[in-house]
C-alpha cells in the first residue's frame, strides 16, 4: 500500500526529488530480509497495535536478548520504531493518548528522511545537499513525524548534534505543544531499554532549559528562537525549521545553516510569497514533499471532483452507501493545483466553518498565493484557466521553422516549443486573413537566465491570443528581427498589427531595430496626460516603466482576462498571473521581485508571458484603426520572398498525390 501512496505522491507532484536513489531505497525497504523485526510486521489496526506494544514490551521486561533485536530494528528502520513505540497526543480523540501508527504518506515521509540523513553521511555524496521541504495541509502529523525523526537519530546514534528553530521561543520550549515537550512526552512513554531517563526532565538527567541531551549516546538537541543568528554557532547533522513561512530572519537563517549542516528539515503551512519557504519552495534543488489533506484517508472519505461543471464521484463506494448532496463550488486553491477541484464531505465541513476563504486557503489547500496578497483571485483564475487553456495546433523550436529560411539570429534556447500557434492555417501557411492581430512584447536580456523575452499576439477581432513565442536565448536586436518577421506575418488585407513593447532597459534597443526593420508599423506611444484630461504623446514608443502605469497596466489585464475580454489559451500565463501581488506601496510586482532579499535577487524580472499578455492587452485597448498597407507587403528584408516561398510549399502540398 505504501508503494502505490508513493507512485500517487510522484503523479500529484507531491514528491520532488533532485535523485531517483529514495526510490531503490524505499522498495527495499518494502521488501526487507534478515533477522530483524520490520515495519511490514507491524499491525495498522489500532486495537492489534496495542496488542503488539504490550507483547514486545513484556518481552523486553524479561529478555535482554529481545531488547537487543528491538533496538537493533529501531535503529534499522525509523517507520518500525515510530509504528510500535510512539504516541501522539490529541485531546479530541475518545483516547487522548494515542499508538502513532503512521499513515502511508506519512511512512514515506519518514522513510525519506531516513534516507536523506544517512545520505548526508557519505563522503561521495558531498556534492549536494540533503534538505527536505516539507509542505502540508494543518493537522496531518507532520511535526510529530519531523519530531520522532530527530527523536530516533537523538536515541539510536551517537555523537550527534540536532537544531531545532521555530517562529517564537516558547513554541520551541514552552506549553504542552512545543517541540520540546513533545519530545518529553514520547519519553515519558517508552519502556525501560529504549527510554534514556524517563520522566526526569531536569538539569542532572540532561534535560535543561532548550535542550535534550541523550547522556548515554553523547547527543543533544538544542533549541533556539527564529533570530539573525540562529544556527550560525556550532555544526548539526540536521536543522529542523518550524513553520519557517512565518518565522523572521528567513534568509539570513538560510545563509548561516547552509553553512553549518548538509541537511535542513523545512516545514511549514504556507504564509505567502514573501519567505523564505516559499523561496526554497521555488527555487529547486531541494528533496520537497507535499502532504495535502488529499492524502489523509479519513479526511479523503467521500472524495469527488468537478469536472466540466458538474460534479463527479471518486471514492465510488462510500458514495454508494451514503446520500450525499456533492457541491460544485470553487475550492480555494491555487490555480493548476493537482488538487484544484476535489472535495470531500469533511472539506465542504471546514469550508462550512471557516471564517473567510483565506483560512481555507492557508490551513487546508496549501495555497501560497491566496495566503499572502494576491493580485488576481485564485478561484477566478482557476477558473477562466480550465475555460482557455488548450493545447497549440502548432508549436516550433524556432520562428525560423515557420518562414522557410533562417533569420539570421542566433537563439541560444533550446526549448523545442518556444513558438506556439493556436489558430488554424490557411492553405499558404497564412493565419486568418479576415481580421487584425495585434501584439505585446516583453524584452528580456537574453542572457539565458530566468527570464523569458515573450511575443504575444491576439486576433482583434475574438479577443483571443493565437500566438506565443518565448525564449531567454535571444538579444533585444534578435528579438526585433523575429518579431518583424512575426508582423509580416500577422498582416492581412484588412491591415498591419498594432504593436507594443516594455519601453523600460532592454525594451529601448529592441524598439530602435524594430523600426528600422519595420519604419512602416502601427505602433503604441503612451500618452501623458495633465490634470486637465489633455495629453502629449511620449517622444519614444512603447510602455514606460512606472508603478503606476504598471499598476494600470495590471488591473486592464486582470478585469479583461478574469471578465471574458481577453481569452489566453496559454498555460504558462495563468501560472504567472497567480505569482503578481501588491507590493504594500501601491504598486504591483511579481513574486520574485516582492520577496526579494538581497539586491541580487532584487533586479530579476519574471512573470514574462503574463506580463506580455498585459501589454498585448493595452495594445488591443488602445489600437488605432487598422492601417492598411498601399500596393501590398513591403519587400523588406525578404518579406515578399518569405510570402512566395510559403505559397509554392503549399501548391507542392495540394499537387503531391502520395
Amino acid at each position: 500500500m505504501s508503494l502505490k501512496t508513493l507512485e500517487l505522491l510522484q503523479r500529484q507532484d507531491c514528491l520532488r526529488l533532485s535523485e531517483k536513489g529514495f526510490l531503490n531505497y524505499y522498495q527495499k525497504q518494502e521488501s526487507p530480509s534478515g533477522n530483524l523485526l520490520y515495519y511490514k510486521d507491524v499491525p495498522r489496526d489500532f486495537s492489534e497495535n496495542c496488542l503488539w506494544r504490550a507483547w514486545l514490551w513484556s518481552r523486553m521486561r524479561s529478555d535482554a536478548q529481545t531488547v537487543r533485536l528491538v533496538e537493533a530494528s529501531c535503529r534499522n528502520d525509523i517507520r518500525f520504531y515510530v509504528a510500535s513505540f510512539c504516541f501522539t497526543s490529541n485531546t479530541r480523540n475518545k483516547n487522548p493518548v494515542t499508538p502513532f501508527v503512521p499513515y502511508d504518506f506519512q511512512a514515506v515521509l519518514l522513510s525519506l528522511l531516513q534516507y536523506n540523513v544517512e545520505q548526508s553521511l557519505d563522503e561521495e555524496n558531498r556534492y549536494r545537499r540533503w534538505d527536505v521541504g516539507i509542505d502540508k495541509s494543518r493537522d496531518m502529523g507532520a511535526t510529530w513525524s519531523v519530531l520522532y525523526f530527530v527523536d530516533w537519530v537523538w536515541r539510536f546514534w551517537e555523537h550527534r548534534d540536532i537544531i531545532c528553530i521555530s517562529a517564537k521561543e516558547d513554541l520551541v520550549e514552552g506549553g504542552e505543544k512545543s517541540l520540546f515537550r513533545r519530545l518529553d512526552y514520547n519519553e515519558e512513554r517508552l519502556p525501560v531499554g529504549l527510554n534514556v531517563r524517563g520522566a526526569a526532565h531536569d538539569h542532572m538527567h540532561g534535560r535543561p532549559q532548550n535542550q535534550v541531551n541523550n547522556l548515554y549516546r553523547a547527543n543533544q538537541v538544542e533549541g533556539e528562537s527564529a533570530n539573525p543568528d540562529a544556527g550560525r554557532q556550532g555544526r548539526y547533522l540536521i536543522a529542523v525549521r518550524d513553520e519557517e513561512a512565518a518565522a523572521a530572519y528567513g534568509a539570513e537563517n538560510t545563509r548561516s545553516l547552509n553553512q553549518t549542516t548538509r541537511m535542513q528539515v523545512r516545514i511549514s503551512t504556507p504564509a505567502g510569497t514573501e519567505n523564505s519557504f516559499y523561496r526554497a519552495k521555488t527555487a529547486g534543488g531541494i528533496d520537497w514533499i507535499t502532504l495535502h489533506w488529499t492524502l489523509h484517508p479519513e479526511k479523503a472519505r467521500g472524495l469527488y471532483t468537478i469536472e466540466g461543471g458538474r460534479p463527479r464521484a471518486i471514492d465510488v463506494e462510500w458514495h454508494n452507501s451514503h446520500t450525499y448532496a456533492m457541491r460544485v463550488a470553487p475550492t480555494h486553491a491555487d490555480p493548476g493545483a493537482p488538487w484544484e477541484f476535489l472535495r470531500s464531505p469533511w472539506f465542504d465541513g471546514e469550508v462550512d466553518a471557516a471564517d473567510s476563504f483565506y483560512d481555507i486557503m492557508q490551513e487546508i489547500q496549501i495555497s501560497y498565493l491566496g495566503t499572502g496578497s494576491p493580485f488576481f483571485r485564485a478561484d477566478r483564475l482557476s477558473e477562466m484557466r480550465q475555460k482557455n487553456v488548450r493545447e497549440p495546433v502548432m508549436a516550433w523550436s524556432a520562428v525560423s521553422d515557420i518562414f522557410y529560411e533562417p533569420l539570421g539570429i542566433n537563439d541560444r534556447d533550446m526549448r523545442p516549443d518556444k513558438a506556439r500557434l493556436w489558430t488554424a492555417l490557411a492553405g499558404a501557411g497564412e493565419v486568418a486573413q479576415n481580421t487584425t492581430y495585434s501584439m505585446g512584447v516583453d524584452v528580456a536580456a537574453g542572457t539565458g537566465a530566468a527570464s523569458d523575452s515573450v511575443i504575444s499576439v491576439g486576433d482583434d477581432a475574438t479577443g483571443e491570443k493565437v500566438f506565443e513565442y518565448a525564449s531567454n536565448g535571444i538579444t533585444p536586436e534578435d528579438l526585433a528581427r523575429v518579431t518583424a518577421a512575426l508582423y509580416e506575418w500577422f498582416t492581412t488585407p484588412l491591415g498591419v498589427p498594432f504593436i507594443a513593447w516594455d519601453l523600460g532597459g532592454h525594451g529601448q534597443p529592441f524598439g530602435h531595430k524594430f523600426l528600422d526593420l519595420c519604419p512602416w508599423a502601427d505602433v503604441y506611444y503612451h500618452i501623458n496626460r495633465d490634470e486637465r484630461g489633455g495629453g502629449k504623446r511620449a517622444r519614444k514608443p512603447g510602455v514606460p516603466s512606472n508603478r503606476a502605469l504598471k499598476l494600470q497596466l495590471m488591473t486592464d489585464y486582470r478585469d479583461a482576462l478574469l471578465n471574458g475580454d481577453f481569452a489566453s489559451p496559454s498555460v504558462a500565463a495563468y501560472d504567472q498571473a497567480g505569482q503578481f501581488v501588491h507590493d504594500g506601496k501601491g504598486g504591483v510586482v511579481h513574486v520574485a521581485a516582492a520577496s526579494a532579499d538581497d539586491k541580487a535577487a532584487a533586479g530579476e524580472q519574471h512573470g514574462d508571458v503574463a506580463s506580455s499578455e498585459a501589454i498585448l492587452v493595452l495594445a488591443m485597448l488602445r489600437r488605432t484603426p487598422p492601417k492598411q498597407l498601399d500596393g501590398g507587403i513591403p519587400n523588406y528584408e525578404c518579406m515578399a520572398r518569405r510570402k512566395m516561398l510559403r505559397e509554392r510549399e503549399a501548391l507542392t502540398r495540394k499537387e503531391t498525390w502520395y
